[in-house]
């Protein structure tokens, strides 16, 4: 989860930026305090949901727009595998047995599909 939460910050962060708000303009629009924008930015806060729409519409833009994309198996593996600070050879080996899978599964995916 806390990919989840830093990346909807990061996201929110730059659609704010992008509408030349400050924290503090945007804390005024959703009544939160700075801290607590600064905090949603970092992925240190959770937002509740009434209060993340809110967020959207002071930002101008759809909820949609600010939700991180699921992970695929192999940028979760990416992810894990770099914190870990597993070396290149063996994190190699593993990001290409990833993507096998992901390849085997779209292929499943278009054989249901058709």
């Amino acid at each position: 989860m806390k990919y989840f939460y830093e990346e909807l910050g990061r996201r929110i962060r730059q659609t704010r930026e992008a509408a030349e708000l400050t924290q503090e303009d945007l804390a005024l629009r959703v009544e939160l305090s700075r801290a607590s924008v600064a905090n949603i930015e970092r992925g240190n806060q959770r937002v509740a949901v009434h209060r993340f729409v809110e967020i959207a519409q002071a930002l101008g833009v759809e909820p949609i727009r600010l939700l991180p994309r699921p992970e695929g198996r192999a940028a979760r593996l990416g992810r894990t595998v770099r914190e870990a600070g597993i070396p290149d050879e063996i994190a190699s080996w593993g990001a290409r047995a990833v993507e096998r899978l992901e390849v085997g599964d779209e292929a499943d995916q278009s054989r249901t599909d058709g």
